[in-house]
């Protein structure tokens, strides 16, 4: 009934313009949730700075009329308890507006806050966009507290979070496509979680990589990436395109199956600090035998060719000469000029294109070097050229790239030395039973792509050589033939 009437009073004085909106701001102060004695101070802040204090009664409670001059705005609340071991200052706060006659705000001190604990959000973005732009990975702690962290140049991105305790930390990232990658993991304090996102994630079912030079990504601008495939039909190797890498410096090429590629990265012009390199790794320039099959065997998840660097020269000597590409191979994929130039060892050393038919290498040391025409296979076996103290200009060399030259098994299996002339295995491709007629008696082996014996077989002229096959999976095959007149390999597919 008093305050009824006090506000009554109020709403007088104030309609006669003695004063401003009251509010009435009262609450309990609790130590611990127990109330405060008798004539504790209360601090009382709102608008524009004004304060004012009320002191409790012996319930804990108090009670104070303040005059904000704005019309909205914020009243704070604060008791400070030298009883708590440390000290402490309590406070509370609520808004006003010009509808509030009274606000209830209680204090409650001495309260035991859990200890402050972290745990660690890391991880890095890959196949990012060139060039960079700025990404944000995003962070909900027990589905509450939400926060974001930049990723920094180099794909990587960290944040110290603070808990209470264990719980689960969801992250997500919006991709390239727009799409929400998301990641969820259970953390407890101390933790060290790693989430990694690809940014621009490949098209399912595609073989997907990158190429890179001294660890950097290279884009198209720099790189040209050919693809060859395995013809079984013609047993060679056969051009099929130039892969284009996307703005992130990642290919992708459909998964075909069954079948075996050859990637080839080279260099857009002579002044790039790398040669031709080949995935997979390598190969065998002097046409000895090599065995490398190629991703579809492998089945990698990613792709990664590492561009071979050219050596740093110094010396007096030069190797230069003419190139000559006949017409049959003034074709995608092989008609280029590019010119590898090797140590003793087969070792990639330097790179160039020839112009209008001339190729030079300069600044190069005495000692034994091997010049290859780089162009698939071609030629199988690369000119060798010595340089000495007496001889360091070498000014003659001449390649002619022609079909004869071409040695395909080279890349993807055992070279084949000589024409088939006293096996022939059929169909090729085959399904259930692979027919083989030879001219001489014969001993074979089958060889999985895997490298392992499957089968010795000896074959004779008197007799139908038929081999079931109808369990064999489907794949690559190699069939060694060991006969009186030569040894070689074939290799063969079963569909």
């Amino acid at each position: 009934m008093f305050k009824k009437l006090q506000l009554f009073l109020l709403s007088i004085l104030i309609w006669s313009g003695a004063f401003a909106a009251p509010i009435i701001v009262e609450g309990t102060v609790t130590s611990g949730s127990i109330p405060v004695s008798t004539g504790m101070r209360v601090q009382v802040s709102y608008s524009n700075n004004n304060d004012t204090i009320a002191f409790t009664d012996s319930l804990g409670h108090y009670e104070v009329t303040i005059y904000p001059s704005l019309s909205n705005g914020f009243i704070e609340v604060s008791y400070t308890n030298f009883r708590c071991i440390p000290t402490d200052t309590a406070k509370n706060q609520s808004r006003f507006t010009p509808n509030d006659t009274v606000i209830n705000i209680d204090i409650n001190s001495c309260v035991t806050t859990p200890p402050v604990q972290h745990f660690v959000i890391k991880g890095n973005v890959f196949n990012r966009p060139q060039p960079l732009s700025a990404i944000m990975v995003r962070y909900t702690i027990n589905g509450g507290t939400t926060d974001s962290v930049l990723v920094d140049s180099n794909g990587f991105f960290a944040r110290q979070v603070s808990v209470t305790g264990a719980g689960n930390v969801f992250v997500e990232l919006t991709d390239c496509n727009g799409t929400n990658q998301q990641l969820s993991l259970p953390f407890s304090p101390g933790d060290s979680l790693d989430f990694n996102f690809n940014y621009c994630p490949p098209p399912p079912n595609n073989y997907s990589g990158t190429i890179k030079f001294n660890s950097q990504i290279m884009t198209s601008s720099q790189v040209y990436l050919l693809r060859y495939e395995y013809d079984f039909t013609k047993q060679k190797m056969v051009f099929v395109d130039t892969v284009s890498l996307d703005r992130t410096g990642l290919f992708t090429f459909p998964k075909k199956v069954p079948s075996e590629y050859l990637l080839k990265a080279i260099p857009k012009s002579n002044n790039d600090g790398f040669v031709a390199t080949y995935y997979p790794s390598g190969v065998l320039w002097s046409g000895n035998s090599s065995f490398s099959i190629g991703p579809h065997t492998a089945n990698p998840s990613s792709i990664e060719i590492n561009l071979i660097a050219k050596k740093q020269l110094s010396g007096n000597g030069k190797i230069s000469g003419t190139v000559t590409i006949a017409n049959e191979l003034q074709t995608p994929g092989f008609s280029g000029t590019g010119i590898l130039l090797l140590d003793e060892n087969e070792n990639p050393i330097s790179h160039t294109y020839a112009s209008n038919g001339l190729f030079e290498f300069r600044n190069l040391p005495i000692g034994k070097y091997l010049v290859w025409l780089d162009q698939c296979g071609i030629p199988t076996t690369p000119i060798q050229v010595e340089l000495s103290a007496s001889t360091e200009e070498v000014t003659d060399v001449s390649i002619t790239g022609n079909q004869l030259g071409i040695g395909s098994e080279l890349f993807v299996g055992k070279e084949e030395l000589a024409p088939v002339r006293t096996l022939v295995a059929f169909p090729n491709p085959f399904r259930n039973q692979l027919n083989i007629d030879v001219l001489e008696n014969t001993q074979i082996e089958l060889i999985n792509a895997l490298g392992q014996k499957i089968g010795d077989f000896n074959l004779t002229t008197e007799q139908d050589n038929i081999i079931s096959t109808e369990d064999w999976p489907k794949g690559i095959y190699f069939l060694n033939v060991h006969s009186k007149s030569e040894d070689y390999s074939i290799k063969l597919l079963k569909k």
